[in-house]
């Protein structure tokens, strides 16, 4: 992965067609966005690592992005699923957006 969050957030904010966001909203829809990955990441991790993940997410590890990972190499469908999500959330914020 190793990508900046913020890099990221910025994107997704222009692909929605916001060019200059101010630094709450940018701040909101990353924490959104983290909050819809975390959501998937619970479902999916097995019983004996979600401790872990709690206690590298609250301590805001510096290794948390590379654990997440290397457990989730070994979770079949999960990159899949966690495109599916950051995409389906996108599309509903683009349709409160635009309609």
């Amino acid at each position: 992965m190793n990508t900046n969050p913020h890099e990221l957030t910025n994107k997704l904010l222009q692909d929605l067609g916001i060019e200059k966001p101010s630094p709450e909203l940018a701040e909101k829809v990353e924490e959104h966005f983290a909050k819809v990955i975390l959501e998937v990441l619970i479902r999916r991790f097995p019983e004996g690592k979600l401790d872990e993940l709690k206690q590298k997410f609250e301590a805001d590890a510096p290794d948390l992005e590379d654990f997440v990972d290397r457990e989730a190499a070994t979770i079949p469908g999960l990159a899949q699923e966690l495109e599916e999500a950051v995409l389906r959330e996108r599309e509903v914020i683009r349709h409160l957006l635009y309609r």
